[in-house]
């Protein structure tokens, strides 16, 4: 062979590697772009059934394959959600434990992206807000119906942690502080030799020694008895006996167990005391 075909015969051996790397440089390429496909496909699957510890493993495979930051940020929205999920479902098993506050919590944790569960939460946050203060409402009032004062405000505090604005609690904590002064006042009383165990006669010759402008015709009559904050009064009835009617002067509660006495502010409905 002349020097002439040898250098022929290089040149067509030289195109044909060149040809052959660029052929296996491009199926390799290709492969792996159908392979990166694949994993974003199977990745963003996982997404939409939730499966988030799946979506993650897969995401980071395809990073291995070229670095993408909107990879990155799905990586990052799975785990957010990986987590959001498992407060969700915290927070459900929570609520069926009637332990609210931890729930709120949970369900507080749960973020806007989880679409799945976002409104779902904020709906059981209101079922476990409501729930939480009708539990400790129903406490605080069978503690008070006790005389624990200390303890039922201790479930009001509870109740305005979460819903600082709430009426009916501050309502409450007004009417025990009071009640728990009376108790206080009562335990005074008895320690300065003061009358037990009033009774209902009792009761009415002693609003009629606390009511100044009495006439000729001015009675006094025992009406009934009531409780408030867990303290038991007589209900005494003041009235002027004008023959064909009367017309009345006053209300007065007296303690059934000390002998206190109070007027009855009729307008704010207000025990005033009167000794």
């Amino acid at each position: 062979m002349d020097k002439k075909n040898i250098k022929q015969v290089s040149i067509y051996s030289l195109i044909g590697i060149i040809v052959f790397v660029a052929v296996s440089f491009g199926s390799y390429k290709f492969y792996k772009v159908q392979a990166y496909n694949k994993l974003i496909s199977s990745a963003n699957k996982y997404m939409e059934e939730g499966n988030y510890e799946k979506a993650i493993d897969v995401f980071n495979e395809a990073l291995e394959y070229k670095e993408d930051s909107n990879v990155k940020n799905s990586v990052i929205l799975a785990k957010s959600l990986l987590a959001s999920q498992k407060y969700y479902e915290e927070g459900v098993k929570e609520m069926k434990k009637q332990d609210y506050e931890k729930a709120i919590d949970s369900f507080k944790k749960v973020v806007k992206e989880d679409t799945k569960r976002y409104e779902d939460a904020r709906k059981k946050i209101d079922e476990c807000t409501k729930a939480f203060i009708a539990l400790n409402l129903k406490n605080a009032s069978e503690a008070a119906k006790n005389s624990k004062y200390e303890e039922a405000n201790k479930y009001l505090d509870e109740i305005l942690k979460i819903d600082s604005a709430n009426k009916e609690a501050k309502k409450l904590k007004e009417d025990y502080s009071t009640a728990s002064s009376k108790k206080q006042q009562g335990s005074e009383d008895k320690d300065k030799g003061y009358s037990a165990g009033v009774t209902a006669d009792q009761a009415v010759k002693i609003a009629a020694k606390y009511v100044t402008n009495k006439g000729t015709n001015t009675k006094f009559s025992f009406d009934h008895e009531d409780s408030r904050n867990g303290v038991n009064y007589y209900v005494i009835h003041a009235f002027e006996d004008m023959g064909d009617h009367v017309a009345t002067l006053g209300w007065y509660y007296i303690e059934k167990g000390y002998g206190k006495a109070y007027e009855w502010d009729l307008a704010e409905d207000q025990l005033i005391p009167l000794n």
